[in-house]
């Protein structure tokens, strides 16, 4: 019996027997044909689309491409009867079932590789516009296409785009928990770091209130100079440098060392010491009668005398003037 090639498949977008739509390009059909390898496996004629153990009625022995770019199957071992039957047109109608690229049974992973070639009778074709199945040169029919098992394959490949959407959700989720974690450590830090500032601050300035009360005390500052002295050491940086000349060289201090330095260094300006003044400041200058049975208290007089004389050479109030001299 004289037989062609048949005419099993072409490049195109189709609709498989399980409802999906895929798009073979000629790049696709190519590597099949390229791939195919009966001692792999040869696909065998079948009626239908059978799932283990029906007859073959013949085999591809080998697969080609046409000038534009069908796909060809070349047949062997053709059983008499079935061939004439395709002959009469029983089975006018082929479908090529695939394992597709990534089956676990598929025999050359990565193409889409022919399990079997099914003949149908009243069945419709996924390709149109092939020529007829035949086993001779004379009659006509119309090749059609189904993908057998891609769906179960392809719903595993779906999941598992979903499981790395998934995971790539997951990971975005985990970036911003970071991202929020790392915003809360930094203002937490923040937070504790001006609190330590301020209370360096604010010792700073218990500090320097400590050492120009020390001045007054020592009667190297007078009251009224004691928060300006504090105002202008708060405000002095202590990166400011002063330079000046000390002996045969040059001497180079912080703002704020100096100034203490200076301030420390003042002769004593009030003498808070008790002594007895001169006879001639002894006098009390107040000039009035006690009443009977009271006498003059000739010391607190002598306070007077202090902190009259004192507010007259610093021109500052009686009150002042008390303050300074212990009165």
């Amino acid at each position: 019996m004289a037989t062609e090639p048949l005419e099993i498949f072409k490049p195109g977008t189709f609709e498989s027997m399980e409802g999906q739509t895929l798009n073979f390009t000629a790049e696709d059909v190519a590597a099949t044909v390229a791939a195919y390898d009966p001692a792999l496996h040869k696909a065998p004629f079948v009626i239908g689309h059978p799932k283990t153990d029906d007859p073959a009625y013949g085999w591809a022995a080998s697969l080609s491409l046409s000038d534009d770019g069908v796909v060809l199957a070349e047949p062997e071992q053709v059983h008499a009867e079935f061939a004439e039957g395709v002959n009469n047109g029983n089975y006018p109608k082929i479908s090529t079932s695939f394992w597709p690229p990534e089956h676990s049974a598929n025999p050359v992973p990565g193409v889409w590789y022919p399990r079997h070639i099914g003949f149908l009778g009243g069945a419709a074709p996924a390709v149109k516009g092939l020529r007829p199945a035949s086993f001779s040169s004379d009659d006509d029919g119309v090749v059609t296409v189904s993908f057998s098992e891609t769906l179960q394959p392809n719903l595993e490949r779906d999941m598992s785009t979903n499981k790395n959407l998934d995971k790539d959700k997951q990971k975005e989720a985990s970036f911003a928990e970071r991202e929020t974690a790392l915003a809360t450590r930094e203002a937490e830090i923040a937070a504790r770091e001006a609190k330590v500032a301020e209370q360096a601050r604010a010792a700073k300035t218990a500090e320097i209130a400590s050492f120009a009360e020390g001045l007054v005390s020592e009667g190297k500052l007078l009251p009224a100079e004691k928060e300006g002295v504090v105002s202008l050491l708060q405000g002095m940086a202590e990166e400011q440098v002063v330079s000046f000349a000390e002996g045969a060289g040059t001497v180079k201090k912080s703002g704020p060392e100096f100034l203490r330095e200076f301030l420390t260094a003042l002769p004593e300006r009030v003498d808070f010491a008790e002594r007895s003044a001169p006879v001639d400041e002894q006098a009390v200058t107040a000039s009035f009668a006690a009443p009977r049975g009271y006498t003059v208290d000739g010391s607190q007089a002598e306070l007077h005398n202090k902190i009259t004389a004192y507010a007259e050479k610093h021109s500052v109030t009686y009150a002042q003037a008390a303050q300074a001299v212990g009165g």
